[in-house]
């Protein structure tokens, strides 16, 4: 959630399943990205090695290395597909939602973003705020960029629909997402327990805050 408005070329979404031809380089390269998303869901961070992710690909360890230096570009790339998703899908929140239904959507969306990829989501976006030389970093930022931009106007809309005024300072966003991404850890953990009355007021308590963080009032 930082940044400004521009769209960019997008990364094609994982597939599913490791079925490509050894012919097919890129296929094979999204091969291992659609293994690497399955080990983290399952194993989180701990288990993602090259190894496990050539298993799930079908592919010999060394092989990963034509595509990702390492896991941590496997996670950049599947953390740049996240975003643009992300953005598509508040891009298409309808034009009559409340502040209050923006943000439990946009929550929504962290939670299920955390419970794949864990919570190194955190140190990769700050990896995304601040940028670097890396062609990763650059990548990550736009995407980033682009899904703040979709946020704010969103926000901005639903703000004057109820004509509530709010702020939203430079670091406000970024703030906000690390709130989300830290409120997403105890929803997984309410949902495990299966304490779905707790659960619920949780998430109620979690957006108001979120909603009454932006208001001048």
């Amino acid at each position: 959630m930082y940044g400004q408005s521009g769209m960019e070329e997008r990364p094609p979404p994982p597939r599913t399943r490791a079925t490509s031809a050894w012919g097919d380089r890129e296929q094979r390269r999204r091969d291992v990205l659609d293994a690497a998303a399955r080990t983290l869901e399952t194993s989180g961070w701990a288990g993602l090695s090259m190894r496990e992710v050539a298993r799930g690909a079908g592919v010999s360890p060394g092989a990963i290395y034509q595509w990702f230096d390492g896991k941590d570009e496997i996670f950049a790339e599947l953390f740049r597909a996240e975003l643009w998703a992300g953005v598509d899908r508040l891009s298409e929140v309808p034009d009559d939602i409340s502040l209050h239904q923006f943000m439990r959507a946009t929550l929504d969306w962290v939670i299920e973003l955390w419970r794949k990829l864990g919570r190194y989501l955190l140190d990769f976006t700050d990896m995304a705020a601040i940028g670097g030389p890396r062609h990763m970093d650059d990548d990550l930022a736009k995407a980033m960029a682009e899904l703040t931009s979709v946020s704010v106007i969103a926000l901005r809309r639903a703000a004057d629909r109820e004509g509530v005024e709010i702020i939203v300072h430079p670091q406000r966003p970024r703030w906000i997402w690390g709130a989300m991404i830290g409120s997403a850890e105890r929803v997984i953990a309410l949902r495990l327990d299966e304490q779905p009355e707790e659960l619920e007021a949780y998430l109620e308590f979690v957006v108001s805050s979120l909603v009454a963080s932006f208001s001048a009032n």
